[in-house]
């Protein structure tokens, strides 16, 4: 099967199949949500070694800079930043995402800069992002059997692509007046190193040009199980409509005495006969007219049956297979959590997440860190970040300057009271920090501090105490008289426990 032939299967197969549909769409949302954050972070080792003054002091006062300029571009209500003015960020990065996953396998975009355009629409950021659909994406007619330029990306001589063909508009649509199939070069990046267009995928082998899809390793499935469906239906509906007939117990004996005396043909005088006879009898029940039999006649109903006894459980297998295929689990893909126990559906959440997480985390690093490189080089040339003089050079370093980390959606809590218990362990031997644990909710440590600062400002204006102050208070009472803190545990030393000594003298009483 040719690429061309997967995605055409794909994306029918996306169209009429609400369990792949639901379960990517899922997938989406629990790996990119509708809120991708970015949070700063500057790599202080690198530009320290350039330059002394670039310090954890100035990597704070960088990261809040930062991070109100990406707000800032990334959440205008105007959507400036989409090229299309359709979404901010996040839904721009979700859109990305679900084109990564779906029937193509595939993301790409452009980020694009324009003063113009900044100056049209009285915009701050002159930078801007156009998410494309892989479609577009493909091999100039001019240009075939070039052997630089595969599958529309052009590469150099070690197989890096620096750039790729994109068609105005699709096969057609006359867009803006321009020719259907007249295709755009975009370069990977300019040359001095700022992103410009970006087209990924992931690959399991070297030299792949283009995506594909998961979909694809569940085709086979999903017609099996779609034909099975359909043979239940059938026999459901076969089973709903039942064979009738009429059966007489006259032998011919008494059949030949009652039409002795009857001149004509015994047949038609005795269909003729049964024909008035229902006429003239007319009963219905809920609408439906009921035939009423002459006497000695016998109604009989016949059932067809199914062609499985149990297709519940065949249907949960096909899913199961499905949902593996697609990357998600038998409950994540079908919403079915019927037969789970706490035991079963935490550890298949934790295995689920962990390959939720790695996409993340490479979806970030490809797609969702590229237009908040280009924004800070923007807001650093524009000013709009305060930077020493003579800062080592922006280009030369800019990997330093863009490093980024991105928050995301959550698994959830299924416990949350030993998740936090947990939370604060590890925090208290130094096993993680509050920024990553807030990394991992999707919630900056910095936003929670500063909410929590006014709360508690807020609170001590209006002479109340803030529960997080009553906590602190009570934790240095109970320090304070040797007490451990609530839930605690008292550490278990493996010795047997001594016994109580008032329960001693009563046994020795």
């Amino acid at each position: 099967m040719s690429r061309a032939d997967g995605v055409r299967f794909s994306r029918d197969l996306y169209r009429n199949n609400e369990m792949v549909a639901g379960a990517l769409e899922r997938r989406s949302l629990s790996v990119v949500g509708a809120d991708l954050r970015i949070i700063p972070m500057p790599n202080v080792k690198v530009l320290s070694r350039a330059d002394k003054r670039f310090d954890q002091v100035w990597a704070r006062e960088f990261i809040d800079q930062a991070e109100a300029v990406m707000s800032e571009w990334s959440e205008d209500p105007r959507n400036l930043c989409d090229a299309e003015g359709h979404h901010q960020f996040g839904g721009m990065m979700l859109m990305a995402h679900h084109n990564l996953i779906g029937p193509e396998g595939e993301c790409g975009g452009i980020i694009r800069t324009s003063y113009e355009r900044k100056e049209r629409y009285n915009a701050k950021f002159a930078t801007f992002l156009e998410i494309i659909d892989p479609a577009r994406i493909g091999q100039p007619p001019e240009l075939a059997g070039n052997p630089d330029v595969i599958d529309g990306r052009r590469l150099d001589e070690w197989g890096r692509m620096i750039g790729f063909y994109a068609s105005v508009s699709y096969p057609g649509e006359n867009r803006r007046g321009q020719p259907a199939l007249r295709y755009e070069y975009v370069p990977r990046e300019t040359a001095f190193g700022r992103p410009v267009g970006f087209h990924w995928f992931r690959k399991w082998r070297g030299g792949v040009q283009r995506g594909v899809t998961d979909i694809v390793r569940s085709l086979r499935k999903t017609q099996m199980l779609d034909r099975f469906d359909e043979a239940v239906i059938s026999a459901a509906i076969v089973n709903a409509i039942y064979s009738l007939y009429v059966k007489s117990d006259l032998d011919p004996k008494t059949v030949k005495e009652m039409m002795s005396s009857i001149s004509e043909d015994p047949e038609a005088f005795i269909d003729e006969y049964r024909v008035n006879f229902y006429d003239e009898n007319e009963i219905f029940a809920d609408g439906q007219r009921v035939a009423v039999l002459p006497r000695g006649d016998d109604l009989k109903m016949e059932a067809i049956n199914r062609s499985a006894d149990s297709p519940e459980a065949m249907r949960r297998t096909f899913q199961r297979d499905v949902s593996m295929s697609l990357g998600t689990s038998y409950a994540t893909a079908t919403n079915d959590h019927s037969d789970a126990n706490y035991s079963s559906e935490r550890s298949g959440m934790l295995r689920e997440w962990r390959g939720f997480l790695a996409e993340r985390k490479l979806f970030a690093q490809h797609v969702a860190a590229l237009p908040y490189g280009a924004v800070i080089e923007e807001a650093i040339a524009e000013g709009m970040i305060d930077m020493p003089r003579n800062f080592p050079d922006f280009d030369e370093y800019r990997a330093a300057y863009t490093a980024c980390e991105v928050s995301g959606p959550t698994m959830g809590h299924i416990d949350p009271e030993k998740e936090a218990k947990a939370h604060r362990i590890n925090v208290e031997l130094g096993e993680r920090t509050l920024t990553s644990i807030g990394r991992d909710n999707g919630i900056s440590m910095r936003d929670s501090v500063d909410e929590l600062a006014n709360e508690i400002e807020y609170f001590r204006s209006k002479n109340l105490l803030h529960p997080y102050e009553l906590r602190m208070i009570e934790a240095q009472k109970g320090l304070a008289a040797g007490k451990p803190e609530d839930g605690a545990d008292n550490t278990d030393t493996g010795e047997d426990p001594q016994p109580d000594s008032t329960e001693e003298d009563a046994n020795a009483r």
